[in-house]
């Protein structure tokens, strides 16, 4: 081989490991929360979850990829951190693991060609369950959605909510190029539900002590709708709400990100600058460049 030749070959290689990869898997870290009826105001320090996230991403764009994830997270609520006096004889808990499949758009603001600090946006949907459970005046856990705390699948009641739906995400976040395969960053997801019953709470009491209509004999179930007679408060009866109906639970998840993207491996050949296949212009990234 020539002088000629083997500094085309070097070249092509050069460029080829120089073109944008489309892979890059990711893994996040962090907290979840969630907003619904045992949250009066904004979510604290107590009502906070560890979350794990993994996700991978396949680049559509230079500044445009589909993200498919993976999430482990949690919601949980108490009575007894809320300010409103009612709330608090109430006196309701809920604790929940929740697991998360997702299809994400994801879209950076600017180039990652040209800038180490790229904000991003995310939006898609997903599917999720969940298991509301709490521990009782025993002591001992008990899965709420077994009990129909709020009379369904009684008598002239809806049936008992279904532990498994799709959600609408909606986040931001932000992604620092240490090299060309490797990224940190940090990310914020909201997720709107279609369903109020994420705590186990929504409408109003059941009235387990109805007479002629499907009465219920065990009044364990009442004793677990309201708990506020463990604090010496009375039941204030089946006309007093025991949620607010009128807006579906959401939660949301703040994780520190951690990003690779797999240069060896591309499916679909590779991006240049503008986003287009093959093997196109590739632009300097300049150092000073942050924002």
């Amino acid at each position: 081989m020539n002088l000629k030749r083997l500094i085309l070959v070097l070249a092509v290689c050069t460029t080829l490991s120089a073109a944008a990869q489309r892979v890059r898997v990711s893994g996040g870290l962090g907290f979840s929360a969630y907003y619904g009826d045992l949250i009066d105001g904004t979510p604290i320090m107590q009502d906070i979850v560890p979350a794990l996230n993994l996700s991978a991403t396949y680049d559509l764009k230079m500044k445009l990829r589909a993200r498919l994830g993976l999430a482990i997270l949690g919601a949980k609520g108490d009575d007894r951190f809320n300010k409103r006096q009612d709330l608090k004889d109430r006196n309701l808990s809920f604790k929940s693991n929740i697991w998360e499949t997702s299809l994400l758009a994801e879209y950076d603001f600017v180039s990652r060609e040209e800038y180490f600090l790229v904000p991003y946006v995310v939006a898609g949907g997903g599917v999720f369950g969940f298991s509301p459970t709490t521990i009782d005046a025993n002591g001992q856990k008990v899965k709420l959605w077994q009990w129909n705390t709020e009379g369904q699948g009684l008598a002239g009641n809806p049936a008992p909510y279904k532990r498994v739906g799709l959600n609408l995400s909606l986040g931001a976040g932000v992604r620092y190029e240490l090299t060309d395969e490797i990224s940190v960053g940090a990310e914020f997801i909201f997720r709107k539900l279609f369903t109020d019953y994420l705590d186990d709470v929504s409408g109003k009491y059941p009235d387990f002590l109805q007479t002629g209509i499907n009465p219920d004999p065990n009044k364990y179930r009442l004793d677990l709708s309201y708990r506020g007679t463990e604090l010496g408060k009375p039941f204030p009866g089946v006309s007093r709400p025991r949620g607010n109906p009128k807006g579906d639970d959401a939660f949301y998840s703040f994780q520190f990100t951690f990003s690779y993207r797999l240069t060896n491996w591309s499916i679909g050949g590779d991006l240049d600058f503008y986003g287009s296949s093959g093997y196109g212009r590739r632009r300097v990234r300049n150092p000073r460049y942050v924002l």
